[in-house]
């Protein structure tokens, strides 16, 4: 009976490890229970498939089957969506001040292992990256993970996700040209969950451009925006009232921005850089100054 044991312990120590170089993302970034289920997983498999020769041959032939099929299963288990699942475990360690240099730097490296899958099953999983590289501001790796995507061979849905995400951060870099090429790469209007989001880029282009008439023209008509759109809006309105001298229109504006953002949504104001940009510039000094006084009183407290 040692025999399937023992290449049970063999394949389930290797598992973790055998996974983090299919995957690209080294084992400290694995959690223990990630590590934990690759082990009891490949180790399981691999005992079954020892234990059920053992009424034909001895336990070391079957030990040595066992060890056969369950690293085979094992080495196919951690290739499986390699490619995705190593891009949304880095893009999971985005979170984390601590590790998110790090893991940026390895999501751009796998992503360029991955564009060997071809532009269609390429660009979802540049655009799992783009949403958590664009919530902690690494515009330019956005910019890098989308690079060459055109969207003429992908299918609608993909090619509108794809203009949306370069566009908002060539916005948020100051290439208005580019995101303007962007906007007009796909057929308009969108899926409407994107077509909204393709709006708003719209309006703020126009608002940061001298079109504020445009610009509220398109976010007067987006009475029934969520939240995070809503806060996109009141950017677009900060902007387009600060070009027509209406400083104090603005500030309230981002005043809404910063209630439902805080900080990160006044972030948001400054870049494009435009009419408002000074005043939200101000404003996310006062807020980032209060906070640092109020992390301190706690910590005399």
């Amino acid at each position: 009976m040692d025999g399937p044991f023992y290449a049970a312990a063999i394949v389930g120590s290797i598992a973790p490890f055998v996974r983090s170089l299919a995957w690209g993302v080294p084992m400290w970034m694995f959690t223990w229970g990630m590590a934990l289920r690759a082990t009891l997983g490949a180790g399981l498999v691999t005992l079954m498939a020892g234990l059920i020769p053992l009424v034909v041959v001895d336990h070391w032939t079957a030990g040595a089957i066992g060890l056969g099929v369950g690293g085979l299963l094992m080495l196919l288990s951690a290739r499986r969506l390699r490619h995705l699942r190593g891009v949304m475990l880095l893009s999971w360690r985005l979170g984390s001040i601590a590790t998110r240099d790090d893991a940026a730097k390895r999501l751009v490296k796998r992503l360029a292992s991955a564009r060997k899958l071809g532009a269609i099953q390429y660009a979802p999983v540049a655009l799992i990256a783009a949403g958590p590289l664009s919530a902690v501001e690494r515009w330019d790796d956005v910019l890098t993970a989308l690079d060459g995507l055109t969207t003429s061979p992908l299918p609608k849905a993909l090619a509108e996700r794809v203009a949306q995400a370069r566009a908002t951060a060539q916005l948020a870099v100051g290439d208005l040209e580019g995101a303007a090429e962007s906007l007009e790469s796909v057929d308009r209007p969108a899926e409407e969950g994107i077509e909204r989001w393709l709006r708003a880029t719209e309006a703020l282009l126009h608002a940061v451009q001298g079109g504020a008439d445009q610009a509220l023209a398109i976010a007067n008509e987006a009475s029934d925006a969520d939240a995070a759109l809503g806060a996109s809006y009141e950017i677009v309105r900060a902007h387009a009232l600060a070009s027509k001298g209406d400083d104090e229109g603005a500030k309230a504006c981002l005043r809404k921005v910063e209630d439902v953002a805080g900080a990160t949504g006044l972030q948001r104001a400054v870049k494009p850089v435009g009419p408002a940009t000074d005043i939200a510039r101000a404003m996310l000094k006062a807020v980032l100054q209060a906070e640092t006084a109020e992390t301190a009183a706690a910590a005399e407290a």
